[in-house]
């Protein structure tokens, strides 16, 4: 388990940090437009621990080195996989999956590729699924910290701003959130920015909706231990 570099990635998030965009309403979207009130980072992550599927309608572009595709997509994703149809004047031009595990996509893509464009999938949008995580306030932000992901969350309207994955020791994927939606009184991002070299993935929501589980009250979400907020960030 490889230690956490938390100086470098604290101060490159701080230093990019700008401030949100206003909340626009999404067609089709049914939205409670107010911010939280009396409402904690842990009750937020268990009202979203009830959240079992995420769909939605989006522009999409998706750029790898060999390729690119952008159209209207359709988006469907649960914790068990995903399904991502691309259309271009309403023909089918792209699909990226998975299903028990995997991954598969047309055209092909190499497989470090998927495995990259899965992770903005599965962790950017389903951003509150963390394990062991950790948090630290900084001025007006929420730093949640795994041994794999930094994720930075606006502490006045509790929704992420930014989002570090590791890939492996020498590559980080950076996704960055802008403007919002408000859905049953819980922030969300409307526009979902990823890049890692030469791949990129920008998803402009259009609709978006949650589909919520029966999971009984109090579970499914782990307690974040709120540490000693940490000094300025070192510059690197």
């Amino acid at each position: 388990m490889k230690p956490l570099r938390l100086p470098l990635i604290v101060s490159l998030i701080v230093v990019s940090l700008c401030a949100c965009a206003g909340a626009p309403r999404l067609k089709d979207t049914d939205t409670v437009d107010h911010k939280p009130q009396d409402i904690t980072l842990n009750e937020l992550m268990q009202r979203l621990s009830n959240v079992v599927r995420i769909s939605g309608s989006a522009e999409i572009e998706l750029k790898t080195s060999k390729q690119t595709l952008s159209g209207n997509a359709s988006i469907v994703l649960n914790e068990d996989g995903f399904q991502v149809n691309i259309y271009s004047l309403g023909f089918l031009v792209g699909e990226f999956s998975q299903k028990d595990g995997q991954l598969s996509s047309s055209p092909q893509m190499d497989d470090a590729d998927k495995v990259i464009f899965a992770r903005v999938i599965r962790d950017g949008l389903l951003w509150w699924k963390i394990v062991d995580g950790i948090s630290n306030e900084l001025g007006d932000w929420l730093v949640l910290k795994t041994f794999e992901r930094v994720i930075v969350i606006d502490k006045a309207a509790l929704i992420p701003v930014k989002q570090l994955l590791y890939i492996d020791d020498d590559n980080i994927l950076r996704i960055v959130y802008k403007d919002k939606v408000w859905i049953d009184g819980i922030a969300y991002p409307s526009v979902i920015d990823a890049n890692l070299g030469e791949n990129h993935l920008d998803i402009k929501f259009d609709a978006i909706r949650f589909e919520k589980g029966g999971k009984e009250e109090g579970g499914g979400a782990a307690s974040l231990p709120l540490q000693d907020a940490p000094g300025p960030p070192q510059t690197p």
